[in-house]
């Protein structure tokens, strides 16, 4: 409900859905939000939102395009639809380098901008702007932008991912990291890791 929380403090009306009942009950408990256990498919919603945030979600889906329907159904035309997914050209900054660590069964559906562009575009919404992460927005749209086809890139950057991943560990990310979690590990040796997180809240 956090980020819910920031525009409703900017005076919005915000409603949350979510499958997760620990994670409403928490949402309801510490944000006092407007919050309801299911999805767009069973939740009733009396107007056309202004924004609708999909954030990793439409990886988890089983059917995007009935998806990317309801949410055509209920936007209206200036209607922005912000979308985030994890980006597989993007496995270089995460998961160690390493693309089995990528894959896993929560995710149905793996994305680059290119591809979920392609999917929007197909369902009538058009880029606003967007990323490789994938951090993206639309909005609805008349123009067809057509299909850009970045099956050959993908296949390229994981290729490429693949050679580089041995030598991850001499990278500045892999270093960083290792330092991290050591001195995490030295915080919880000392039992002085809370204190440490209340001087330091981006690091720990």
């Amino acid at each position: 409900g956090g980020i819910l929380e920031f525009f409703r403090e900017k005076g919005a009306s915000v409603k949350g859905l979510d499958i997760g009942k620990e994670y409403i009950e928490y949402g309801k408990k510490t944000h006092n939000i407007d919050l309801e256990v299911g999805t767009l498919s069973t939740s009733r919603i009396s107007y056309t939102p202004d924004l609708i945030i999909y954030s990793h979600v439409l990886e988890h889906i089983l059917d995007v395009n009935k998806e990317i329907e309801l949410i055509k159904s209920i936007s209206k035309e200036n209607t922005i639809i912000y979308i985030e997914v994890p980006g597989i050209k993007q496995i270089h900054k995460n998961y160690e380098m390493n693309i089995l660590k990528y894959f896993q069964n929560a995710h149905t559906f793996h994305f680059t901008l290119e591809s979920l562009k392609n999917l929007m575009s197909k369902h009538g919404f058009e880029l606003i702007c967007g990323n490789q992460f994938v951090m993206s927005a639309f909005r609805n749209s008349n123009i067809n932008n057509g299909i850009v086809n970045d099956y050959k890139s993908s296949i390229r950057y994981i290729m490429s991912i693949e050679r580089k991943r041995p030598f991850y560990i001499f990278t500045k990310r892999a270093i960083i990291n290792f330092l991290k979690r050591l001195i995490l590990l030295i915080l919880d040796k000392t039992h002085t890791r809370n204190l440490a997180r209340k001087l330091n809240s981006n690091f720990f």
